[in-house]
């Protein structure tokens, strides 16, 4: 099964693996996707970034959907799935 593709803003770390899903960004692609999140969830989720010579890339990581404390949805990321791939420009 593939994973849904969501945008995060990855400056938006709540802790060294969690990423809050709470940007107005995210909020969007997830209602243009017509997507609804439940804890267990898995997605892929990227960001705007760029290669070291400049071009533009795609940043990316694989994760799990967990509900905070407060109720909120966030990811917890696995480390080892960071990536980049192209993207135009």
């Amino acid at each position: 099964m593939t994973r849904p593709r969501v945008y995060c803003d990855f400056n938006y770390r709540l802790d060294r693996i969690t990423y809050g899903l709470s940007t107005v960004g995210t909020t969007k692609d997830l209602a243009k996707q017509g997507l609804q999140l439940a804890p267990g969830d898995e997605l892929t989720l990227y960001d705007l970034d760029g290669f070291e010579d400049g071009s533009p890339a795609w940043i990316l990581a694989d994760g799990t959907v967990v509900e905070l404390p407060s109720g909120d949805l966030a990811v917890e990321v696995d480390p080892s799935t960071f990536r980049w791939e192209p993207r135009e420009g």
